[in-house]
């Protein structure tokens, strides 16, 4: 399967406007941006009528795809603060992401 970056994005994208509604990086950043995924759902329970609740639960989805040639800690850095500042907590797996990242650099450095 041979494909070029742009193909993989244009697939995530595609994959991702099934149930997300996609914001593309028009002026959103000068940081390499590609989109912004954002999904949301409301869920509750009634008893009787609708005005009775029970309970609501609400979730809220973001995914900020961003795509370079390479990425060194500074832009790393400034994609995770970009994310900060536009209202996203970071879960633990994505900050777990960037010490497996740099393991990984760390380890492919070491196998040259």
């Amino acid at each position: 399967m041979t494909g070029t970056r742009t193909d993989f994005l244009e697939t995530l994208r595609d994959s991702y406007s099934a149930y997300y509604d996609i914001h593309e990086n028009e002026s959103f950043t000068e940081l390499p941006l590609v989109f912004r995924a954002d999904y949301s759902s409301r869920n509750e329970k009634y008893w009787l009528t609708k005005n009775i609740k029970v309970w609501g639960n609400e979730t809220n989805e973001h995914v900020y795809m961003f795509a370079a040639e390479s990425f060194d800690k500074e832009l790393v850095d400034n994609c995770i603060d970009f994310a900060l500042a536009d209202g996203l907590h970071i879960s633990r797996f994505f900050l777990n992401l960037e010490k497996e990242l740099a393991d990984m650099t760390r380890q492919w450095n070491e196998s040259k």
